[in-house]
């Protein structure tokens, strides 16, 4: 259910910027990252690492390297959507399976499956709400989408 929910809130996210104009992507704001498009690249880099690392890989690079803010809207997209896809034809046992991966520095790393889609689903959802935030400070204050939880359950 949390990674159909965060489908939900990145389409919610990419409709609400798709609608604004191009230039407020890189208007500085105090926050994790300088911008709003950093910052969509930046979930877009951690939802492609941390799904591939399930699969068996360990990618060596950040995937937004080679992304314009259009691709990395569509990549946001359909990395979430490749989440629900995948764990839908997970059995129950892969969520307490552990997984063993490298970061871009090559350090290896093991933690089990369910522990890695929490940290993810829960990473994105922090940096949703920096995006309120940062798009409250580049001057947008009408109908800000709501992300939350709730508002996905209603």
């Amino acid at each position: 259910m949390y990674v159909k929910y965060n489908l939900w809130a990145n389409k919610t996210i990419v409709e609400f910027l798709n609608a604004q104009d191009n230039s407020i992507l890189d208007k500085e704001v105090v926050s994790s990252f300088t911008s709003i498009r950093e910052t969509i690249f930046h979930i877009v880099n951690a939802q492609h690492i941390w799904i591939e690392r399930m699969r068996g890989n360990s990618p060596t690079d950040w995937p937004s390297k080679t992304l314009n803010i259009e691709h990395a809207t569509s990549e946001l997209i359909l990395s979430s959507q490749s989440w629900v896809e995948f764990l839908a034809d997970q059995p129950d046992t892969f969520y307490l399976a552990i997984c063993s991966f490298s970061t871009l520095d090559g350090t290896v790393y093991k933690e089990t499956n369910g522990n890695i889609i929490m940290h993810c689903m829960n990473h994105s959802t922090f940096h949703r709400g920096q995006l309120i935030t940062m798009f409250r400070a580049a001057g947008v204050t009408d109908k800000l989408p709501r992300t939350d939880l709730i508002a996905y359950l209603r």
